[in-house]
């Protein structure tokens, strides 16, 4: 039940915010490399994403726990559809973790120059940087 209404209120707090992004904006300042550190489950994970002009994105990903220390990629093709960032991975080094044909859809609820803020299909905020 607590999940029910923390998603319900999750998804009204983000439907408010995402009449601020712009299709224009997301166009802007989405191109260039985006880093975030989350911890996840007792791991950490660095993730770098690169999103090129052309439409192509790579990921490079470190994952650091109890187990160890591991690392992988991903590429793929990425276009905006609404407030939406819709990727379809294209190549991957870790199919267990990011499978060739799977797709993503973030929804943006902020960007600038600097900082791109969206929550995940998961419903998890997450805020990247730019280099």
């Amino acid at each position: 039940m607590k999940k029910v209404i923390l998603s319900i209120i999750l998804m009204l707090v983000s439907q408010v915010t995402f009449a601020e992004v712009s299709t224009m904006e997301l166009e802007k300042y989405l191109p260039g490399t985006w880093n975030v550190i989350q911890e996840i489950s007792g791991d950490r994970i660095e993730s770098k994403t690169t999103y090129k002009k052309d439409g192509t994105v790579t990921y490079d990903i470190k994952v650091t726990s109890s187990d160890g220390k591991s690392e992988f990629s991903a590429e793929g093709k990425w276009k905006i559809d609404g407030i939406q960032v819709v990727v379809t991975i294209t190549k991957s080094s870790s199919p267990d973790f990011m499978k060739v044909g799977e797709v993503i859809k973030d929804s943006a609820t902020f960007i600038d120059a600097k900082q791109f803020s969206y929550v995940d299909e998961d419903g998890t905020a997450v805020t990247e940087y730019k280099d």
